[in-house]
């Protein structure tokens, strides 16, 4: 299985202060990736490098077999290359329905109007608030507002960043499920979860992010099996029920 997304020796700084040190993995198409991590582990780092928003200070982002590093992140949207940012950001002052054209800016088909149809189909409460203000939306309608922005922007690999991020526990169920569905379409994703047990139930290759290093790195099932991440991150539960 190809890879879609390579990323090969990554380091990465704020200023003086260096945040990532060699980090390294790939996505196979059609795949679904987690990095998890606790808090401040460099996961939103590694994401918004892969976009383009921060520059590697040594290392490369291969995208379809494509040099990327040194590429706009506005310009990597229109490759295909989608992020959904932690703590949604939505254009809080323009409606469910502003939001979702806006998201088509780089698009230059006559598809628009048809995904935007999709997606309220998908997502049946936002088609009900298509034009209520953003920002007086709910934290899970937010949410699914913005992975149903990034879906506009037709990703060929979505990045989620923390999709369970201040969501109550009934809600971020929803959310995954929305993610599960997302994936039996044939989406590659890249998911940055602190929420482990709801990262490695759904994914089938992951990587734990410690202090800005991957410490380990595998199939899922062999991540979520091993003592350390069962004790550290997942409360002594397997999620892959093993």
């Amino acid at each position: 299985m190809s890879a879609m997304l390579e990323v090969v020796g990554l380091d990465t700084c704020y200023g003086r202060t260096q945040v990532l040190w060699d980090i390294g993995f790939s996505v196979a198409e059609g795949r679904t990736v987690a990095l998890i991590g606790s808090n401040g582990a460099g996961k939103t780092t590694v994401l918004n490098t892969i976009c383009g928003i921060l520059r590697p200070r040594k290392g490369q982002v291969i995208f379809e077999g494509k040099p990327i590093t040194d590429i706009p992140a506005h310009h990597l949207v229109g490759m295909g290359l989608v992020q959904v940012p932690e703590g949604r950001e939505l254009f809080s002052r323009m409606t469910v329905m502003e939001n979702l054209e806006l998201a088509a800016y780089a698009r230059r088909d006559g598809a628009v109007d048809k995904d935007i149809r999709g997606v309220l189909e998908r997502f049946p409460v936002l088609g009900k608030r298509r034009l209520q203000i953003s920002g007086t939306l709910s934290g899970g309608e937010q949410q699914m507002l913005a992975i149903a922005r990034g879906l506009i922007a037709r990703p060929r690999l979505l990045l989620l960043d923390e999709p369970s991020w201040g969501l109550a526990p009934m809600v971020i169920d929803a959310v995954f499920d929305t993610i599960k569905a997302i994936q039996a379409e044939g989406t590659t994703i890249l998911l940055v979860e602190q929420n482990a047990t709801q990262a490695l139930a759904v994914a089938d290759e992951a990587y734990v992010l410690e202090h800005g290093r991957i410490v380990l790195g595998g199939t899922a099932e062999s991540v979520a099996m091993n003592d350390e991440v069962t004790r550290v991150y997942l409360g002594g539960f397997n999620p892959r029920g093993q």
